[in-house]
């Protein structure tokens, strides 16, 4: 008997080994081995393990296992909709890091508007290629994702403190709703941490509008 983790390990890697980026839309994986669990599951106890973030494998045949619907342990307290799915999660883990290093140059600049418009050009062509490549859901361009730099996350004040901030998100295909982060750069350093809009993007043309109005409400009351 051993643990499932390096097999869960080599499926990860063989998923992925196409491309770096996490694919969202990956929602099997299958494990052919002449092993076998040693407690098989039933659809209910499967269920029921999912919605605890424990993931389990389904038999499939003798030799042939599958891996469905992945789920994965999330540092929140609650998790809604498509922020559970593991692809989604290592999709999002990817995104993040590749923002948060992308723009890390704004650390060595002044600020003000003309870096801003710069760093949110540089954010949203690279989620335009991502959104390219049919990794967001959502069907139309404006309502994939979408880019926040500018004086409503950026005050006089903390310009003058040397920092930037950047929000950004994307639509996890669950019934339009959206995950999203704020990058902070600062002279000290830089990270980024997940907000939430506390609601569900609505359909029609004030959906980008509606988005960034909620999330940046948010933010100032927390502030």
């Amino acid at each position: 008997m051993f643990a499932p983790c390096g097999a869960i390990a080599g499926l990860l890697a063989r998923c992925e080994a196409a491309g770096a980026q996490p694919d969202r839309r990956a929602s099997a994986a299958y494990l052919r081995s002449p092993m076998r669990a040693q407690f098989p599951l039933d659809a209910a106890q499967r269920q029921e393990l999912a919605q605890q973030g424990v993931n389990g494998f389904d038999e499939l045949r003798p030799g042939l296992a599958a891996l469905q619907g992945a789920r994965t342990l999330l540092p929140e307290s609650a998790v809604r909709g498509g922020a559970g799915d593991l692809q989604t999660r290592r999709l999002s883990l990817w995104l993040q890091a590749c923002i948060l290093e992308g723009t890390r140059w704004t650390r060595l600049r002044s600020g003000g508007a003309q870096q801003w418009q710069h760093a949110r050009a540089q954010a949203d062509a690279f989620l335009a290629s991502v959104a390219a490549s049919g990794a967001f859901g959502a069907e139309r361009d404006e309502q994939r994702y979408f880019v926040i730099c500018d004086e409503r996350l950026n005050t006089v004040e903390s310009v003058a403190q040397g920092s930037c901030r950047l929000l950004f998100g994307f639509a996890t295909g669950e019934a339009a709703e959206y995950r999203s982060w704020l990058v902070t750069h600062e002279r000290s350093g830089s990270t980024v941490r997940a907000v939430t809009s506390n609601r569900l993007a609505i359909a029609g043309a004030r959906v980008a509008v509606e988005i960034e109005t909620a999330i940046l409400r948010a933010l100032v009351s927390a502030a």
